[in-house]
């Protein structure tokens, strides 16, 4: 007679629902009384166009771009440039735009004495609106 039991492995394993139920629930009540605490937001101070008026947007104007080559030498439009002229170049356009966007695109052989001497350009022009470009060396 064989008296010892025989020891089978359980067919599936059994998930318990209701510890994961109620940390669900915990969550659930978690962020529903967060949410009381987040500040109200507000409508804008504005009224946004539809588009139905007809009216045609003022669209901002081109970027000026001033190119750096590697040797210093400055350029708009192509067109060379010395610093000197740069400077009364972007005296006039602070003066004809009322913000205007200066782009100062340096190639990667530039100094950044160069491109220095080019922002120092612009904020003496009081040109607060410009970006930096630059190719992959």
């Amino acid at each position: 007679m064989n008296f010892r039991r025989q020891l089978r492995a359980p067919d599936a394993p059994l998930m318990q629902t209701a510890p994961l139920l109620s940390v669900v629930l915990l969550l659930l009540c978690l962020f529903v009384g967060g949410s009381a605490f987040v500040p109200a937001v507000h409508e804008p101070g504005f009224e946004l166009s539809d588009g139905t008026n007809g009216q045609l947007v003022e669209q901002r104007p081109e970027a000026m771009v001033v190119e750096i080559s590697p040797a210093g030498e400055l350029s708009v439009s192509r067109q060379a440039l010395t610093l000197d002229e740069l400077r009364v170049r972007l005296r006039q356009l602070s003066r004809e735009m009322p913000d205007p966007v200066v782009r100062v695109r340096a190639d990667p052989g530039a100094l950044v004495l160069h491109v220095l001497g080019v922002l120092e350009a612009c904020r003496s022009a009081a040109i607060t609106c410009y970006t930096l470009a630059g190719d992959e060396p």
